[in-house]
């Protein structure tokens, strides 16, 4: 990227790495956009404890330095604090990440409710958890309460071929769909999967799949590990997390139980009223940034 040498511009950067090269040149307003916690994302991928230690002086440098740290929960907001000792004050922000607003037609295709359709959207990576999501779905259709299927859409249409061929899933159809064309296939799906193994990355992480999923009426079936959309949501109904001992009694009910989509879309609509609004998060930034460069 190509720096100017106003040293007073503000910048925004979306990695503590770009941060610190940042601070090293002499530049002191940089925005710090958390999308998160290189360190352990490293040393998970590694097993290196050299580098993630150095990622962790590299992450401490640019939290204490930043004028502005814009974190993807208030779990990361936690973790940061509790980790380094710092306190923030004013100096930062929680904005999840999110991709679209919520989209009103999805909610009332005919039958969305009724047909018990499932749909995994994303890679196959190990992290994204496409093992547990077959074993999972392979139970519910073993089931036999009522007629399921289950959609996958991802660029990596073989390898999802391949494994859900190992598996005892008979209804399936796999396929993949580019952004603009999501709604449209979402339209016809009850539920959507997201499930993550219970770790700090997964903890503070807030997946921009859940975004796509409740603007489009699909019942998220999730992990409580996605610690802050567990919390936000807390009084909702319409969610389903896999953690929960009687899981597969619950997803019974959901498949059994007439749903009114009006409820559904009363319930999401006040998620995208503020939490996923970008409209909201950027009124509440220009005002913190303003407070921030007055007091320089």
């Amino acid at each position: 990227d190509k720096i100017s040498d106003h040293k007073t511009d503000i910048y925004i950067v979306g990695t503590a790495i770009k941060a610190f090269k940042l601070f090293l040149k002499g530049y002191k307003n940089v925005i710090v956009w958390y999308q998160g916690i290189i360190p352990e994302e490293s040393y998970i991928r590694n097993h290196n404890i050299f580098r993630k230690k150095i990622l962790e002086s590299v992450e401490k440098v640019t939290l204490r330095k930043t004028i502005l740290a814009i974190f993807v929960s208030n779990t990361m907001k936690e973790h940061y604090q509790s980790k380094y000792n710092i306190d923030f004050k004013n100096r930062c922000y929680v904005m999840p990440c999110f991709n679209t607003d919520i989209i009103k037609e999805s909610f009332y295709k005919p039958n969305k409710y009724k047909n018990n359709v499932f749909a995994y959207t994303g890679g196959l990576a190990p992290w994204q958890g496409f093992d547990k999501i077959l074993e999972c779905y392979e139970k519910i259709e073993q089931l036999n309460i009522k007629k399921t299927k289950l959609i996958v859409l991802t660029p990596e249409k073989e390898e999802a071929l391949e494994l859900i061929k190992k598996t005892s899933i008979k209804n399936y159809e796999v396929g993949y769909s580019r952004p603009e064309e999501l709604p449209l296939v979402l339209s016809e799906v009850k539920f959507g999967f997201i499930i993550r193994d219970n770790n700090l990355v997964n903890q503070v992480a807030t997946p921009t799949k859940l975004s796509t999923y409740l603007a489009n009426g699909l019942i998220p079936i999730y992990s409580e590990s996605i610690m802050d959309f567990h919390n936000v949501t807390s009084n909702y109904k319409y969610k389903i997390s896999i953690d929960k001992d009687d899981f597969y009694k619950i997803i019974n009910d959901y498949m059994l139980t007439d749903i009114d989509p009006d409820d559904v879309y009363d319930e999401y609509s006040n998620l995208f009223l503020t939490y996923y609004n970008l409209k909201y998060h950027k009124s509440n930034l220009e005002c913190l940034l303003k407070q921030i460069t007055k007091q320089k």
